[in-house]
């Protein structure tokens, strides 16, 4: 299935590349930056799944979806759709309650061109409140059932002996380089990007990384294997396409565990 809606950086084009051409076998499956989860719906369920994500507005978001599934549902069609509706949600954030918080994030998603509260307002009720996305609501909550949702920074994650095994596949989708953006509400460093390398560079699962393309990336994996992906994206505040270079990064030969024999470039661009 497809992500439940579009958010900066996400992976909703790029999913199936990676589940297709760069996604081991794995018993274990964590990923580390979950954002919209791109590829986790895309994907089959490992026997356990972990999800994490620094926000806790997202986490929030998902556990209401796994645990309170129904709740979510009606407020979405019984809310009414108006920027002021969507102004007081977010004003009033940190009184609501889990599932009302849930839904403010969701309007967010919906009611801007941004994942930013001041961005502009769009009309966009009929997407907001389709039948289809009901649906993917509920398919998600069947997806999410078992999964442990964990809201920590990815240091915290990575220590944990779980997830040091070669039956452990880890995705991670780390904030661009290149990207002013916002990580839990402050920039994402460059020693953050150096330790989640020096990190994964030690531990013992199958890991793949989705980055944008920058020298500063390419030098901290330099000993890894690395694929670039050129595609057109039309997440901008005017809706207009600008191509993107993508790197596809992994510790492991991907021709010899996903048994990728085309071109990865080609093949995404075909699609």
């Amino acid at each position: 299935m497809d992500a439940l809606f579009p958010y900066p950086g996400g992976k909703r084009r790029l999913s199936k590349l990676i589940v297709k051409k760069f996604m081991p076998k794995h018993d274990i499956y964590l990923e580390l930056f979950f954002g919209s989860g791109a590829v986790f719906f895309r994907k089959p369920r490992a026997k356990v799944n972990y999800i994490n994500d620094k926000s806790n507005m997202i986490t929030n978001f998902f556990e209401q979806i796994r645990d309170n599934c129904d709740e979510m549902e009606w407020m979405i069609i019984s809310t009414p759709y108006s920027e002021q509706a969507m102004r007081n949600l977010l004003e009033n954030y940190d009184k609501l309650d889990n599932a009302r918080k849930a839904l403010a994030f969701w309007m967010l998603q919906y009611s801007f061109n941004s994942s930013q509260p001041y961005a502009q307002f769009h009309d966009q009720e009929s997407a907001w409140k389709s039948m289809k996305l009901i649906g993917m609501i509920r398919e998600a909550r069947l997806k999410l059932d078992g999964v442990y949702i964990v809201n920590r920074d990815f240091r915290d994650i990575l220590k944990k002996n779980v997830f040091n095994t070669s039956k452990c596949w880890i995705y991670a989708d780390p904030p661009y380089v290149s990207d002013i953006g916002y990580y839990d509400g402050g920039k994402f460093s460059e020693q953050d990007h150096k330790d989640l390398a020096n990190m994964l560079s030690k531990i013992n699962a199958l890991v793949t990384i989705s980055y944008d393309d920058h020298e500063f990336i390419r030098d901290l994996y330099k000993n890894w294997y690395i694929t670039k992906i050129d595609y057109k994206s039309s997440m901008s505040s005017h809706n207009s396409k600008k191509e993107y270079g993508e790197l596809i990064i992994t510790n492991f030969n991907p021709v010899e565990k996903c048994g990728r024999t085309t071109s990865a470039v080609d093949y995404f661009l075909s699609k």
